[in-house]
């Protein structure tokens, strides 16, 4: 799923415009943004957390001509879904396989 998508299933499902829609999606991505920026982690009850991830740098090897380097250290995201959603993914995945058998 896409953006473009995500806004589509949001506006029909609260009937609401897409313009608003795509307006409030880019305000939360701002918003969780500077809060990584600001090393804050950011908590969405019964979905998950955003935490900001300090690589270090590390040796690695070009995957085309096997020279070695060294990856620079750079900032990540860490995303760790909270229990209710690997609970509904499992519920989910369960209720599959007892449809197979």
């Amino acid at each position: 799923m896409n953006k473009h998508s995500l806004v589509e299933i949001i506006s029909d499902r609260l009937n609401m415009p897409h313009d608003l829609v795509c307006s409030v999606i880019n305000t939360l991505a701002d918003v969780i943004a500077d809060s990584l920026l600001e090393e804050e982690r950011v908590v969405i009850q019964n979905f998950g957390s955003f935490r900001l991830w300090h690589q270090a740098s590390r040796p690695v090897r070009n995957p085309k001509t096997g020279e070695p380097m060294i990856f620079q250290p750079r900032n990540s995201v860490k995303f760790v879904p909270g229990k209710h959603l690997v609970d509904l993914l499992n519920r989910q995945a369960d209720d599959m396989e007892s449809d197979k058998a």
